[in-house]
This record gives structure tokens, C-alpha cells and sequence, in this order.
């Protein structure tokens, strides 16, 4: 047999995953050492803490870079408006995107470091043992949620009642395409792939079960997005892509699933099918998107449990 295959064993193997009876965690060497829960939760959460700091950072000197130019010099020359305070406000919403991209390109070497060295020892599935259908279904999947998620909104005219959310697409939609393609559709889905599933999702299945770790890390994800009807959705996707990162064992194919959704979402106009009845195009895409999950589920042993999927030993840190 090749020794590079994982099969169904009752032997300990360094992974972060729970082994073949989903109730007893196989962790890796370094986290081998007993360990409190208050330091297991704060190992869990002080990555969100680093993401929701960098961002207050990037606004605070986005506030001060304002009022030194803009504010300042109005009030030298004996200009104060009421509206001052607002006209700032309207100003950060629309360079939110600007400070979005930069915040996530800072981050993001912090995350990438966080990640290697918490996959050090593990087992990882090798990209080549993909198959073309599993690339071209996961992209599937993320298009069917898109237009799932879309048209749950439209069809029920959910944004209305949440103006906050109403404003923050506002200030993307009225960034530039290229803004949008690169922040949004690229950068956001690498960043938000390293945090969540690479760190977060791999720290949670080293401590609990399966299910729990799944539903912990999507409702950390729609927290993290600060927005409640954001948030709900984003938790959803959250077990979408927790779900396929557990399935394949590849950070790739959860950037893969983000990038194609959020890429569509900026490149597809919402208006595209204005005029039809929402539920026309809702009730299809909700019946494609748990199709498209059965046949993703039918290939194969997930990578958690056992596989015939090759894999790729990890030196272990001298």
C-alpha cells in the first residue's frame, strides 16, 4: 500500500482533525501539552481580536489623516460647518473599501505565519490528487449560493430593514471595479480563508467535535463581519466552507468557493433578471445548491476522517 495513503486506522495520526469515529481529536505534536480552557478559548479568538484591532487602527488614522486636512485647515480660515462631523462620515464610508484592502494586505503575512506553523507535522492533502469535477463543483456551489443568498433577499426585501447593511454595500457598489474585484472578490476571500479555517477552524477541531467546530467558527465568521443581516449570511457560508475544507483539506478549495462567490457578486448585476419573479430564479438555486452538495459529499471519504485522497507529510519544526 502506498505510504502516503491515509486509511481507516485506530492508530493516532499528528493531525488537527478528529480521527475515523468523529469524537476523538487527533492533534498535532505541539498541541499535545495539556492545555486550560481559558488559554484554548483565547488561542481561538485572539486572531478575530488582531483582524477587528488592524481595522480600528486603519479607521482611527483615516479619521485623524481628515481632520488634519480637511477640518483643520476650514477651521483656520473660520469655516465650521454642522455638518463637518457627517460630511467625515460620509467620507470614511467611501474609502471603507480602500482601508478594507490595505488592513487585509497588512494582516494577511501575520495569518499565512499562523497557519504554517499550526499545519507543522500535519498531514495535508496534495493539490494534484484534486480532480477537475471537484474544482468545477465547488465553484458550482459558491455560484448556487450566490444566487441563493441574492435572491432570499430580494425576494423577501430583507435590506430594507437593515439601513447599516443598505450603506456598506452602498460604499462598495460606488468604489471602482477594479477596487472591487481586487478587495472584495480576492484579497477579502484569501485573508478570510487563512483566519477562519486555516487558524481558527484547525485550532477548534484540535479541542472539540467536528459539528461543534463547524458551528463555532461560522458564528465567529458572521460576527466578524459586524453587520447582523451580514452576519447571518456569512454564517452560512461559514458551514459551507467549513464543510469543504474539512472535505478536501485544502485551504484552495474554501479560496476557490469565496473567490468565485464573491467575484460574482461584484461582477453580476443584481438587475440582471428585474421584472421576473425573484422566486423563479430562489426556489432553482436553492434545489442546485443542495444538489451540488450531495454530489460533492458522494465523492469520496472526507479528509477528517479517512481517505483515499493522497497526502503529504509536513516536516515537523527542529
Amino acid at each position: 500500500m502506498d505510504e502516503n495513503t491515509v486509511t481507516n486506522t485506530n492508530e493516532p495520526a499528528q493531525s488537527s482533525v478528529t480521527g475515523p469515529d468523529s469524537s476523538v481529536p487527533l492533534i498535532s505534536a505541539n498541541q499535545t501539552k495539556k492545555q486550560s480552557l481559558p488559554y484554548k478559548i483565547w488561542r481561538v479568538i485572539y486572531p478575530l481580536f488582531l483582524f477587528l484591532g488592524i481595522q480600528i487602527a486603519g479607521s482611527l488614522v483615516m479619521i485623524v489623516y481628515y481632520a488634519v486636512t480637511v477640518m483643520v485647515p476650514n477651521m483656520n480660515q473660520g469655516i465650521v460647518t454642522p455638518d463637518m462631523s457627517a460630511q467625515m462620515v460620509e467620507w470614511l464610508v467611501g474609502q471603507a473599501l480602500m482601508l478594507t484592502l490595505i488592513c487585509d494586505l497588512a494582516i494577511l503575512p501575520v495569518y499565512a505565519f499562523l497557519y504554517i506553523r499550526q499545519i507543522k507535522g500535519q498531514r495535508r492533502a496534495v493539490i494534484s490528487s484534486f480532480k477537475i469535477a471537484d474544482y468545477v463543483l465547488v465553484a458550482a456551489l459558491a455560484v448556487a449560493a450566490d444566487f441563493a443568498i441574492t435572491y432570499i433577499l430580494i425576494s423577501f426585501n430583507i435590506e430594507q430593514y437593515f439601513p447599516d447593511y443598505q450603506n456598506i454595500m452602498s460604499g462598495i457598489i460606488n468604489s471602482s471595479f477594479i477596487l472591487q474585484i481586487i478587495a472584495v472578490g480576492i484579497v477579502a476571500p484569501v485573508v478570510e480563508k487563512f483566519l477562519m479555517r486555516g487558524v481558527i477552524l484547525n485550532r477548534l477541531l484540535g479541542y472539540m467535535r467536528v459539528i461543534p467546530a463547524l458551528l463555532i467558527q461560522a458564528a465567529l465568521f458572521g460576527i466578524l463581519h459586524m453587520n447582523l443581516l451580514q452576519g447571518v449570511y456569512a454564517g452560512v457560508l461559514g458551514l459551507l466552507m467549513g464543510y469543504i475544507y474539512i472535505k478536501y483539506g485544502s485551504l484552495l478549495m474554501t479560496i476557490l468557493f469565496h473567490v468565485t462567490l464573491n467575484t460574482l457578486s461584484v461582477v453580476f448585476p443584481k438587475s440582471f433578471a428585474e421584472g421576473v419573479n425573484p422566486f423563479y430564479i430562489l426556489i432553482p438555486a436553492l434545489l442546485v445548491t443542495v444538489g451540488i452538495l450531495w454530489l460533492i459529499n458522494r465523492r469520496g471519504d472526507s479528509v477528517m476522517f479517512f481517505s483515499n485522497r493522497k497526502m503529504e507529510k509536513v516536516p515537523q519544526e527542529e
